[in-house]
C-alpha cells in the first residue's frame, strides 16, 4: 500500500507552514537590531557649545537624539545640537554627526542631522533610515521573509553652507565636482574600479576630490580667471 498525500492534506500543511513561517519571520524582524536601536557611548556639543557626555541613542529620520546621563535622560532635537560623536557598539567604529541647514522649501532652511562620512572643502554627508527588505528562499511558494536593513541618502555641503541632496550615480556625483577636475576624477574612478553605489567607494571618491582641490586650488583659480 502506498502512502498518498491528498490535496486536502497538502493544503492543510501549506496553511500551517505559512502561519508558522509568518510568525517566525515576524519574530526575526522584531528581534533583529541595528545601530539606531542601541545606546552608544558618546559626546554631544550643543549650539551653546556645552559638552554632554553619556550614552546616545539616535533617530536620524526624526532629527532627535536621547542622551542617558545615568541619573536622567535628555531628549534633544537638531535645534539644540551642533554636533555629536558616538563609538558605535555594533562595529566599534567612531561616527561623527553634525547639524547643517537643509532647504525644505524656497524660503525655509531647517536644521537637520547628518553623518559626516568625509570632511574637506566638499564634505560628504549621509542620512540613514531603516527599511524592510524581502529575502527569497520561498519565493516559488509565494512566501518571502523581510529583514530590517539600513538604507542611505547622500548629501554634500555646498559653498553656501547648505546641505544638498544628490543621487549616488555617475551623473549625480560628477555634477558636484568642478569641471576643472572632471578628467582627473574620471581617471581615478576608472583606475581604482570604484562604484558610485558603494558607500566606501563614494568616500574614497570624495576624499580624492578634496585632496585634488587642496593640491591644485591656485591652478584652478588661475584657470577660472582666464575663462
Amino acid at each position: 500500500m502506498y502512502n498518498t498525500f491528498s490535496y486536502t492534506n497538502r493544503n492543510h500543511f501549506l496553511l500551517v507552514f505559512f502561519f508558522a513561517f509568518t510568525f517566525f519571520s515576524s519574530f526575526s524582524v522584531s528581534a533583529q537590531k541595528l545601530s539606531p536601536d542601541f545606546w552608544h557611548p558618546g559626546m554631544v556639543v550643543t549650539q551653546k557649545y556645552d559638552t554632554i557626555v553619556g550614552k546616545i541613542k539616535y533617530n536620524i529620520p526624526n532629527n532627535i537624539i536621547q542622551v542617558d546621563l545615568g541619573h536622567k535622560k535628555l531628549t534633544m532635537t537638531a535645534l539644540r545640537i551642533k554636533r555629536f560623536t558616538i563609538m558605535d557598539i555594533t562595529d566599534s567604529t567612531r561616527r561623527d554627526f553634525q547639524v547643517f541647514p537643509f532647504q525644505t522649501s524656497r524660503d525655509y532652511n531647517r536644521p537637520v542631522i547628518f553623518e559626516v562620512l568625509q570632511e574637506g572643502s566638499t564634505p560628504l554627508l549621509t542620512r540613514e533610515h531603516i527599511t524592510l527588505q524581502s529575502q527569497g528562499g520561498f519565493a516559488n511558494q509565494g512566501f518571502a521573509a523581510s529583514v530590517r536593513v539600513l538604507a542611505y541618502d547622500y548629501f554634500y555641503l555646498a559653498g553656501d553652507g547648505l546641505a544638498k541632496h544628490f543621487r549616488n550615480n555617475r551623473k549625480g556625483v560628477m555634477k558636484i565636482f568642478s569641471d576643472y577636475y572632471t578628467r582627473q576624477m574620471q581617471e581615478y574612478i576608472k583606475e581604482n574600479r570604484l562604484h558610485y553605489g558603494f558607500q566606501d567607494d563614494l568616500i574614497a571618491i570624495f576624499e580624492h576630490y578634496n585632496q585634488l582641490k587642496g593640491r591644485y586650488k591656485s591652478d584652478e583659480s588661475t584657470a577660472s580667471g582666464e575663462q
